[in-house]
């Protein structure tokens, strides 16, 4: 694993770990009697499914860009900043939907609803994990061979 890889896999960690702080920091001082926020509740569910989806997308263009340049040449600084900024920004992503559930719980939602964006910040930490794909490279004497 190289050394930008093993960097963003600690970052991931740490900020993973942040969602149980967050969990911690709502409990602690959220109202102690749940409130009616439906209406507020829903259009967080529905920022958190936006965000994560536009950081779907956005991160996959900007990983396949940056994969597509570092196959070719694995040491352009360029492609691998562009390759670690979609990694960051995906867990940017994956963080702010889990302090979209620490804001509804601030405003009086339960610990089970709002538990449900702690785990999907968890779920988009697991999807989003940094992965480089490996070049492919054929030499001449991998090549597909006929068979007769």
């Amino acid at each position: 694993m190289n050394r930008a890889t093993r960097l963003l896999r600690i970052l991931q960690t740490l900020m993973a770990f942040a969602i149980g702080v967050y969990a911690v920091i709502g409990e602690l001082i959220a109202p102690k009697v749940p409130h009616q926020i439906a209406i507020v509740y829903v259009i967080l569910v529905l920022v958190a499914a936006c965000m994560a989806g536009v950081g779907h997308i956005v991160r996959r263009h900007m990983i396949e860009n940056a994969e597509r340049t570092l196959a070719t040449d694995p040491e352009n600084p360029k492609a691998l900043r562009l390759w670690i900024g979609a990694q960051v920004m995906s867990f940017a992503v994956a963080d702010a939907v889990a302090l979209l559930g620490l804001l509804a719980r601030l405003l009086g939602s339960t610990f089970f609803a709002v538990s449900l964006f702690y785990l999907g910040g968890l779920f988009l930490f697991w999807v989003f994990r940094p992965a480089r794909s490996a070049p492919v490279v054929l030499s001449p004497s991998s090549s597909p061979q006929s068979v007769p």
